[in-house]
């Protein structure tokens, strides 16, 4: 009795029982428990056979050779079972190769009960070491060459991964291959007895196959098939240029994004230096040396550069991943930020101005409109008292005059400091054109045109369009010193009413426009910088636009915005039937 071989094929089997234990708890893996139960089923494959070699009367040889003969028919048929699981093969074609495996469950039932009806094999002659030469009868042959179609088909699948333009398995499916055909070999040369003393190899093999691929780990073999596919689709198709080279610079692979900013279509395996196709401006000239960088300037862009290296197990770099970032988009959004935090801080410190100037504009002027009120009166009385004096009404004129000008100063300092909701209401334009114009002295060398319909009607606060009127029509006379032409055109276009006003003036320089409805901002010597300031805001109270054209020496116009109302109605009081009067 050969010992040593007995010692060896025990130990197989322990060993592959524990690995059938590593297989059960790693059952997360597809197929886990499938292929846990068919390394058991190899263990107990060689238990059956040693018990075959150590057994003493010839019925107990034949019996464990039969046993172990239906194992050598089961172990083929439930791997093929495990392979299909463990590859996640589709129920459709599972239900396509089950009659493959079917008869491999009767050869191994004939097998076990040959002793009755000698269907598979017949003159069983023990030989040496308790070994069996039988002879097959055609059924006996039969189900040996099964398991060979077994073998042909599962070489067949892993052949058509493998050729196949699919790239995920073929690792797996090489090792597996690899597995197949040493059992196969194995397998053929026990049945042909060239194994010294006629040993039966397959069930030690078996195991140690088995034994090897739970060492070497489904799991990893699974992980090493799928995540470099996994890495090649993301670096494939991000944005990001990316280039691996060896750790010489010789270029490995590109992918699409690199192949557009570099202009190479395809780059053979190590056939180029980095060099050769990144532009210089990524490298150190004099040392050729390539280190991360940012803000590089190529073509039309601003790239980053990041590098990664990628070592072996014994911590050697072997390649590099270039990584190129374009951060134009990026850089031009960032400015495009700090361009609006900018706006944001000079708004909200503007505002914080503007209720400074509106608390102090209140203030004062609420203290200067009484004593104006009572000059007012006094010149009022004078003028009556000397009106046959005309050197002393040439000076109530003038007194007249600039209590006017401090008058309008008052309204307008109350104006913008006061926040009113507009009370829009119906009125013809021409009314409140005329209206204003009483409130305001035009010389006789101006001429006022009005070009719109009589029956033209927009709807606003009486109280606030009268101040936005008087403000615009003032600085469009004082605007034209010389004389000239006030015009006013009003048009309705769709859901809004446009209503320009403009003069024949002297202009406004292009650099003052920008900053003309700035509270505070005048060109004039004794312009407060409140009047259009005041104006823009009692057109946005009317959810309208203001804008401003001019050319210098040629002339100004205003044009306003404002909403069509067309559901508000006429005020019913006297102060509307008063502007109607004065359109008319």
């Amino acid at each position: 009795m050969d010992v040593t071989f007995n010692f060896i094929l025990l130990i197989s089997a322990g060993v592959a029982f524990v690995m059938a234990i590593l297989v059960w708890l790693r059952h997360r893996m597809p197929g886990s428990s499938v292929g846990g139960f068919v390394v058991d089923l190899g263990c107990i494959w060689s238990l059956t056979y040693l018990l075959q070699i150590v057994s003493e009367t010839p019925a107990d040889i034949e019996l464990w050779y039969s046993i172990q003969t239906a194992f050598s028919f089961l172990v083929p048929a439930l791997y093929m079972v495990y392979l299909a699981r463990y590859f996640e093969v589709d129920e459709k074609t599972i239900k396509k190769y089950t009659p493959i495996v079917v008869p491999s469950l009767v050869f191994a039932g004939l097998a076990v009960t040959n002793g009755r009806h000698g269907l598979m094999w017949s003159n069983s002659v023990i030989t040496l070491n308790n070994q069996m030469s039988v002879e097959h009868s055609v059924l006996g042959i039969v189900a040996i060459l099964h398991i060979y179609v077994l073998v042909v088909a599962s070489t067949y699948f892993f052949v058509h991964m493998i050729s196949s333009k699919r790239k995920l398995f073929k690792i797996r499916a090489v090792t597996f291959l690899l597995a197949i055909a040493i059992f196969a070999t194995t397998y053929a040369l026990s049945v042909l007895g060239y194994f010294p003393n006629q040993r039966n190899m397959t069930p030690l093999i078996f195991n140690i196959l088995s034994s090897v691929i739970v060492l070497v780990n489904p799991e990893n073999l699974y992980k090493t098939d799928v995540l470099p596919l996994a890495y090649e689709s993301i670096i494939g198709e991000m944005n990001d240029a990316a280039i691996i080279a060896d750790h010489k610079y010789r270029v490995i692979w590109l992918n699409d994004a690199a192949k557009r900013l570099t202009g190479f279509s395809e780059v053979g395996f190590l056939d180029m230096k980095l060099w050769d196709i990144l532009p210089d401006t990524f490298f150190i000239k004099s040392k050729r040396v390539i280190e991360e960088k940012t803000g590089v300037e190529y073509m039309d862009g601003v790239y980053d550069l990041r590098i990664m290296s990628l070592s072996d197990n014994w911590e050697q770099e072997r390649a590099r991943i270039f990584v190129i970032r374009d951060m134009t988009d990026v850089l031009k959004y960032s400015k495009r930020l700090e361009r609006i935090v900018e706006e944001k801080t000079k708004e909200l410190r503007d505002a914080e101005r503007l209720v400074i100037i509106g608390e102090t504009t209140m203030m004062v002027g609420h203290d200067l409109r009484n004593p104006l009120q009572v000059l007012k009166g006094l010149s009022y009385g004078l003028k009556k008292k000397h009106a046959d004096k005309p050197e002393a009404m040439e000076v109530f004129e003038k007194i007249d005059k600039s209590i006017f000008y401090m008058d309008k100063i008052v309204s307008d300092l109350q104006a913008f400091g006061k926040k009113k909701e507009p009370d829009a209401r119906l009125y013809p334009l021409k009314g409140l054109l005329n209206n204003a114009l009483t409130q305001i002295e035009v010389p006789g060398d101006v001429e006022i045109v009005m070009e719109f319909p009589e029956d033209f009607m927009i709807a606003v606060d009486w109280y606030l369009v009268q101040r936005l009127f008087i403000n615009l029509l003032l600085n469009a006379v004082q605007a034209m010193p010389d004389g000239g032409r006030l015009f006013v055109n009003a048009e309705s276009r769709d859901d809004a009413h446009v209503i320009m006003i403009g003069d024949t003036g002297t202009g406004i320089p292009e650099e003052n426009l920008e900053n003309l409805f700035k509270p505070l901002y005048t060109t004039k010597a004794k312009g407060t910088g409140l009047g259009l300031a005041v104006c823009k805001k009692i057109v946005d109270a009317h959810n309208g636009s203001i804008k401003v054209e001019s050319k210098v020496g040629k002339g100004t116009i205003f044009t306003i915005t404002l909403p069509a109302f067309t559901s508000v109605t006429a005020p019913e009081n006297p102060l509307l039937d008063m502007i109607v009067e004065k359109s008319n």
